[in-house]
């Protein structure tokens, strides 16, 4: 077969209804791909991955990749997923020092143009799912269900400060601990691991020791105020849209108590809170679990 005949094979609908018939009967799975695009003067990283008929958008959290999606098995029986690498995380190349919510908007339109769908359901994790809710005013006309996984955004007191650092603030601070050897030494010399909540020091310990993570550090922390959502907004977004929406909460969450999670339920009849006996990190096998057992529920 000629390179030229095998392009158009690869790209039939009788191909493509032959790789989905053998991965439903499970004799192969289907492949895992990788796919990166264009967008403006960047390089964006896709993960591909799934075995269902319909469209799920991931966004995962801060310091991690689309790959986390991976450990849901039971998501990837239900979706073909398309899991974005942010802008400084993963394999995508990002060449400006913040991103906002136009450009996230523009990255979903091409995944949705790549995938051949008019819909599809929407999940975030973490830092993800802030970023979720800000666009949910402009994509709910082509959303089908939502999955906010220990959300960013929805946390009341413990998110204030975030929410109100002004950006000449967050720029001023960034020169003032880059390169972070002074910040260092200030932690050192108060005895900062003594003081600080042991997350917030081990945060800091982990993500400004590289110059790679410091950069993701600093330019993530730069774009937040484009995707400025607080407890309100959520919830007034979950109410105009109106979809079916699964928030995931931690127990023993410290950033995101359980009573945020609540506040999201009131006069919400489309939004439902599931409580598990974990922490912040719920992407995993607990998480696939208790998703497994509501796709066999539906």
């Amino acid at each position: 077969m000629s390179e030229w005949n095998l392009e158009l094979f690869t790209h039939s609908s009788f191909f493509h209804a032959l790789i989905e018939y053998l991965a439903s009967t499970e004799l192969i799975p289907l492949p895992r791909m990788n796919w990166t695009t264009p967008y403006q003067q960047h390089q964006v990283h896709w993960h591909i991955f799934g075995q269902g008929e319909r469209l799920l958008i991931a966004l995962h959290g801060f310091g991690d990749t689309g790959a986390i999606f991976k450990q849901l098995p039971s998501l990837q029986k239900q979706f073909t997923i398309y899991a974005l690498d942010l802008p400084f995380h993963g394999k995508t190349k990002w060449h400006s020092p913040t991103y906002n919510a136009e450009d996230i908007y523009a990255l979903l339109q091409q995944a949705l143009e790549h995938s051949r769908h008019s819909a599809y359901a929407i999940m975030g994790f973490s830092y993800g799912a802030r970023i979720l809710l800000t666009l949910l005013p402009r994509i709910q006309h082509q959303v089908a269900e939502v999955y906010l996984v220990a959300p960013d955004g929805i946390q009341g007191r413990s998110g204030r400060a975030a929410r109100l650092t002004p950006l000449w603030l967050r720029k001023a601070l960034v020169r003032l601990v880059e390169p972070p050897d002074k910040l260092y030494a200030l932690l050192r010399w108060t005895g900062a691991k003594y003081w600080l909540p042991t997350n917030t020091y081990n945060f800091l310990h982990l993500h400004l020791s590289r110059p790679k993570r410091r950069k993701r550090t600093f330019n993530t922390w730069l774009s937040m105020p484009a995707f400025p959502m607080e407890p309100r907004l959520a919830r007034q977004c979950l109410q105009e849209a109106a979809l079916p929406t699964h928030i995931y909460l931690g127990k023993r969450d410290p950033i995101i108590p359980v009573r945020d999670g609540e506040y999201m339920t009131k006069a919400n009849p489309t939004v439902h809170l599931h409580l598990l006996e974990a922490d912040h990190f719920l992407v995993d096998a607990v998480l696939d679990d208790l998703m497994r057992e509501q796709f066999k529920q539906a």
